[in-house]
Order: C-alpha cells, then sequence, then structure tokens
C-alpha cells in the first residue's frame, strides 16, 4: 500500500498544479486528473476486498 501512496502523491502533486494554471484547458485538465486519482486512491484498497483468495495447496 506504500507503493500505492508514493504513487498516488507524486502523481497528485505533478498533475494537480497543472489546476492553478490559468489557461482554462489545461486547469480543467489538471483538475479532472487531480480528481481521477484522487478516487482511485481511496478505492484502491477495495480491490483487495474483492480479490479472488489464493488457494492452498494440500
Amino acid at each position: 500500500m506504500l507503493a500505492v501512496f508514493m504513487s498516488a502523491c507524486s502523481t497528485l502533486l505533478a498533475f494537480g498544479l497543472l489546476a492553478f494554471s490559468k489557461t482554462e484547458a489545461i486547469h480543467a485538465f489538471g483538475l479532472t486528473l487531480a480528481l481521477g486519482i484522487a478516487f482511485a486512491f481511496l478505492l484502491a484498497p477495495m480491490v483487495s476486498l474483492f480479490a479472488p483468495k489464493p488457494m492452498q495447496e494440500q
């Protein structure tokens, strides 16, 4: 989970800074990506709840 956290943080910083642009298209692009990355990070732990469990050897 640490790798997912660090990846999300660096990506949010990179694309989140675009949201502060005065150019409307770049601002919208940065805002959209920042929201999408934030939701993906928040929903990432839920994947492990629904992932199939590995079969144990007998």
